[in-house]
């Protein structure tokens, strides 16, 4: 890995003071206003995935070399503190303020702000930046979290304003095809234990709201922070994606499918039709010209 270069420009974001959508209420016991607990039970290995990053762009993008990668959603800031130090300058937002402030403090305490990485608060429906980037990424299905077909479209329309022309979006989301009433729901449970704090959560599909294009999720995370005893018990509706659904939003926000990977970055060959269970997939868009 090469350090990022010094002196790279600070993106800001169009209006960004009227773009940060509702503000979340401060809760300790909501999954996405405990930035710590989050890092650590979503922390994942960057590189390998980085480098896949960076394989898609030297294969599909127009733009050469690709210095300025976008985050939406960004979250506590893990891949803007990592991105720098495979040569890029970093930017993300999220809609969630407790996560913006660890991801401004992480990129702090590394020196970054401001020269390699920056962190905004942002909405995924309405955030544009001024100056363009050369390629965005967004993870962990966060796209999902849109619901509505104009939200998700208008995400891709403001995305792709906010990239040069032929640039790559990658997302990652997670499909479930078809048979939805008669599928296995798998009860996903994972444990962390890092620095004396225990971590375990639970993430269970419960209920496919198919008119709708829902998707309800149980989850439930208990945490040990010495001896301090959390416990969160949530509900997330997540958008019910199929593959040609995702395409088709995604044409209509101005990006065309280059192609889909497995998360363990094969390709998945264009004539294979994408359906049943196939877990987590990295979609490759292109801005259209």
């Amino acid at each position: 890995m090469s350090p990022a270069k010094k002196g790279a420009k600070t993106s800001t974001p169009k209006k960004a003071a009227s773009l940060k959508g509702k503000k979340v209420p401060s809760n300790e016991f909501q999954f996405y206003e405990m930035p710590k607990y989050y890092d650590m039970a979503l922390e994942r290995d960057t590189c390998p995935e980085i480098e896949f990053y960076k394989r898609m762009f030297d294969e599909f993008s127009d733009v050469k070399p690709v210095k300025r990668v976008l985050e939406p959603a960004c979250g506590t800031g893990l891949f803007l503190e990592w991105l720098p130090k495979f040569d890029f300058y970093a930017a993300g937002y999220d809609l969630a303020e407790p996560m913006v402030k660890f991801a401004k403090e992480r990129l702090d305490k590394l020196g970054y702000t401001g020269k390699k990485a920056d962190a905004y608060v942002g909405d995924m429906r309405t955030i544009r930046f001024e100056k363009k980037f050369d390629a965005a990424i967004n993870l962990v299905n966060s796209i999902g979290y849109l619901t509505k077909d104009e939200d998700i479209i208008n995400h891709f329309k403001v995305t792709a304003d906010s990239l040069n022309d032929g640039c790559i979006y990658s997302i990652e989301v997670g499909l479930k095809c078809d048979d939805f009433k008669n599928e296995y729901m798998p009860d996903e449970t994972w444990h962390v234990n890092k620095d004396g704090i225990e971590v375990t959560c639970t993430w269970q599909p419960h209920d496919y709201d198919e008119p709708n294009k829902i998707r309800h999720i149980a989850f439930h995370m208990k945490v040990n922070d010495h001896g301090k005893i959390i416990e969160v018990n949530e509900t997330h509706s997540l958008r019910l994606w199929t593959h040609e659904d995702l395409v088709d939003l995604a044409g209509k926000g101005g990006f065309k499918l280059m192609g889909v990977y497995l998360q363990d970055f094969s390709r998945i060959p264009d004539s294979q039709r994408i359906v049943g269970d196939p877990g987590g997939l990295y979609y490759i868009l292109k801005k259209k010209a």
